[in-house]
């Protein structure tokens, strides 16, 4: 076993050890969740609660412990806290600590884990930890790195997570954008955060990776530290390592805002300058997920006030979308500092557009049906049982129709139950997650894209990039009428927007399209139009590397 193997396993072990050690039934729910399907996941949940109703369980402190986790991890955390409210033992006040954690209550999750004494010290260590990194953080500014000045055109990324071990959107953007900025003429040197990708429970047989000429490098230190603070300090003396070694000429990383402390340091000690780029608005969605009273919690208040200050401290932001850009502004970042580089797609969706009979033939869609749906993550906020009931609606009149929701999700299991409830489910095709090259074909055979997203902070505000793929394969949209997706959908011109939350407006929108072949051709033609000429990634890769150099130029200056 090689070194690296060897210390991943340790990592990874430590990680499972603890979480055993604490509370064996949580951490097992918790270890299904993150490798079953969603659907396997919540059908096992379920299983379990139906076994201890049986056989009269539900009283015993265990029992409850283990209702309480199904709750916590369906998102359900104020069930969670009145099933153990007459609970005093050690285990039910570590329990209760972990849905103050998730709640963003801090100060009560570090107070509950104290009261369960020894068995609630790792979490009193763990959860301080996080509301330290979650205050002010403190690293070490004395020091001062010596980095050689080249004339090298690189930069450095600092990134969240990658591929190939994570694919979701955020990492689908960073490739594009590194593969674009490569071609320009800048050389790029990626790495991911300290411990990634151990921390998702892989053990990489490398500490880099080349995935189409993009080598992701890893910040994998001898021992991962087991607590926010420290972590952060060895991510941040990594990547000072990685700067002295690779002499780059500026810095760039992305949200969240422990990226931007790690880069901002050693930026501030080489004498380089960095980017912040702001894809999205990670407490928002963070609250999406949570009860209404987590928007007073420790955590949201002050990750909302840590972003702001990373922000405002970058000598550039980059972000995708004008409402975005209006937030920054509003928050106290100068707008002449501020740059949008839209989502957008790169060759595989402009050199030409596949024939919609020939993705379906190879997708198992007959021909004739008329197929609405979309492409996405089945999460809460995305709004997709809304897409059911509207599907529901037209159904009856429409025998040729076909509901496609590509894609996986917390949410998918209900929105499968919830198709079977409304007597559609032989008519819903629920494929899961594909690979890209599958997707792309399901986003040609579609005759209408929908984006149901709920009316939320977070979706106010950050632009998806499934729907600008739809519409670069001449694929009509319709649109919850929100701020972000006005920016991508024209009224009337490319796609149709329908108020939030109605589904029978959703409905209406979708049946002129169906009714109309012809308007679906026109505003299909005109998406394609619109996202060749506004939102191609080579474009955007012309106005980031123009950044780089003239920031460059400006610290050369000084």
């Amino acid at each position: 076993m090689s070194d690296l193997r060897a210390r991943g396993l340790l990592a990874v072990s430590r990680i499972g050890f603890n979480g055993v050690k604490e509370d064996p039934v949580h951490f097992a729910l918790l270890v299904s969740r993150r490798f079953a399907s969603s659907r396997l996941f919540l059908g096992i949940t379920k299983r379990i609660g139906r076994l201890l109703e049986a056989h009269k369980l539900s009283n015993f402190a265990f029992t409850k412990r283990v209702r309480s986790s199904i709750f916590l991890l369906d998102g359900k955390p104020n069930e969670a806290i009145e099933l153990l409210k007459d609970q005093h033992d050690a285990k039910s006040m570590c329990a209760r600590a972990r849905i103050y954690a998730f709640l963003g209550e801090y100060e009560f999750a570090v107070a509950q884990a104290a009261s369960a004494g020894k068995a609630g010290r790792r979490l009193v260590k763990q959860y301080a930890a996080e509301k330290s990194v979650l205050s002010k953080p403190l690293i070490d500014q004395d020091k001062t790195l010596s980095v050689i000045r080249t004339n090298h055109k690189r930069v450095l990324h600092l990134l969240t997570n990658s591929l190939p071990f994570t694919n979701s959107g955020y990492t689908q953007r960073s490739h594009s954008v590194l593969k674009s900025i490569q071609k320009t003429g800048w050389e790029v040197v990626p790495f991911s955060r300290v411990g990634y990708p151990w921390i998702v429970g892989v053990l990489p047989n490398s500490d880099a990776d080349d995935i189409d000429g993009v080598t992701y490098r890893r910040l994998l230190p001898k021992v991962l530290p087991a607590t926010a603070t420290e972590r952060l300090s060895v991510q941040t003396e990594l990547l000072s390592k990685a700067v002295v070694e690779f002499k780059p000429a500026v810095l760039h990383t992305t949200t969240e805002f422990l990226n931007g402390i790690s880069i901002k340091d050693v930026a501030q000690k080489a004498e380089l300058p960095w980017i912040y780029e702001v894809r999205g608005q990670l407490a928002d969605t963070w609250l999406s997920g949570c009860a209404d009273r987590s928007r007073e919690s420790f955590r949201y208040i002050n990750f909302k006030a840590r972003e702001s200050e990373i922000a405002k401290s970058a000598d550039a932001v980059i972000t995708l979308g004008s409402t975005m850009r209006d937030e920054l502004i509003a928050a106290g970042v100068d707008p002449q500092r501020i740059l949008i580089c839209p989502n957008a797609v790169g060759e595989e969706f402009i050199e030409n557009v596949p024939d919609k009979s020939t993705s379906r033939q190879k997708l198992g869609l007959a021909d004739d049906w008329q197929l609405i749906g979309t492409v996405s993550s089945l999460v809460g906020y995305e709004g997709l049982d809304l897409l059911v009931r509207a599907f529901a609606e037209l159904s009856s009149n429409h025998p040729k129709l076909r509901l496609v929701i590509v894609g996986d999700g917390t949410e998918r299991t209900s929105l499968i139950n919830l198709a079977d409830e409304l007597g559609i489910k032989d008519r819903a095709v629920f494929p899961g997650r594909v690979e890209k090259s599958k997707a792309r074909l399901y986003h040609r055979a579609l005759d209408v894209f929908v984006v149901p997203r709920r009316d939320l902070d977070v979706t106010r505000a950050v632009t998806p990039l499934k729907p600008v793929e739809a519409m670069a394969f001449e694929v009509p949209v319709v649109a919850t009428d929100l701020p972000a997706l006005r920016e991508i959908v024209d009224d009337g011109v490319d796609g149709l927007l329908f108020e939030a939350g109605d589904q029978f407006d959703l409905a209406d929108k979708i049946r002129v399209l169906l009714d109309d072949k012809a308007m679906r051709d026109t505003m299909g033609r005109a998406g394609r139009m619109k996202v060749l000429s506004t939102r191609t990634w080579a474009a955007n890769a012309e106005k980031i590397t123009s950044l780089y150099s003239s920031l460059c130029a400006g610290r050369s200056e000084q």
